[in-house]
């Protein structure tokens, strides 16, 4: 019983908890320097005179890991997210095997811990990114510095409130993650294979990126570079629709299946 236990509590730690760690651990390290930049950027404006006076101030709302900031350190949060959301699904399904458990409830679990990977580092990057640079409200004016033109989705929430906006960011991210969990234990179910629970999600998120990458579109259709920010994001919500949609139809799909070899075995 406790060896049972000390093997539970591992599973937790590897899959869950220092996959967490790491993503929480990088949304602070981009805060770090978020910050640092914020200061030099206050620094230019106050002492060079002959720099245009109409330049709005940038706030916690452009400057946060889901603004329009792009470093090495986002990157790598960006596609760990997407890479990392599958994690705690092999996990859960360690645990299942060592406890032999079956409930019904297993999908709103996997929805929940992978969708949870993405939107608790998101949200403690932003809280933090709070605690150091102001949350100045977004002047329409100055659509141009934020990239929010007044025909993007939801740009008049920006103006307005841009806290609400930058949630509903957080909560598509979450989504799409917790979508792409869902997926990942149906193709285990379906395969009853623990490797290609991991493999076939990656695999459709990497055919996606490189066919972005190599070929021309008037829009980006790959999830690791349009969820890069809230804005681009938002830019592109008619393709983020699509591939939830398209998630969604694999996740259902991969569920019927498994529902119908499950009856026929019986």
């Amino acid at each position: 019983m406790y060896k049972n236990k000390t093997r539970n509590n591992l599973i937790i730690v590897f899959f869950w908890i220092i996959p967490l760690v790491i993503q929480i651990f990088l949304s602070l390290v981009y805060t770090y320097h978020a910050v640092k930049d914020y200061h030099d950027y206050i620094g230019i404006i106050t002492k060079d005179t002959l720099m245009n006076p109409l330049i709005p101030l940038n706030s916690a709302f452009t400057y946060w890991i889901g603004g329009l900031n792009s470093s090495y350190v986002k990157n790598i949060f960006i596609y760990i997210m997407f890479l990392g959301a599958i994690i705690p699904v092999l996990g859960f399904i360690l645990l299942k095997k060592e406890n032999k458990t079956n409930k019904n409830n297993s999908y709103l679990k996997i929805f929940f811990i992978s969708g949870a990977f993405s939107f608790i580092p998101f949200f403690i990057n932003f809280i933090s990114i709070l605690c150091f640079i102001p949350a100045i409200t977004p002047d329409s004016v100055y659509d141009i510095y934020y990239d929010v033109i007044k025909r993007d989705f939801l740009s008049d929430l920006f103006y307005s409130n841009p806290f609400i906006y930058e949630m509903i960011y957080i909560c598509l991210i979450f989504l799409l993650c917790g979508l792409l969990g869902m997926l990942s234990y149906n193709c285990y179910k379906v395969f009853n294979e623990f490797w290609l629970a991991y493999f076939i999600p990656e695999l459709l998120l990497f055919i996606i990126h490189v066919i972005n990458i190599h070929y021309s579109f008037s829009i980006n259709i790959s999830p690791l570079i349009y969820c890069s920010a809230a804005v681009t994001t938002f830019k592109n919500i008619k393709q983020y629709c699509i591939e939830i949609g398209v998630l969604l139809i694999f996740t259902i799909a991969t569920f019927i299946i498994n529902k119908k070899r499950s009856i026929s075995n019986k």
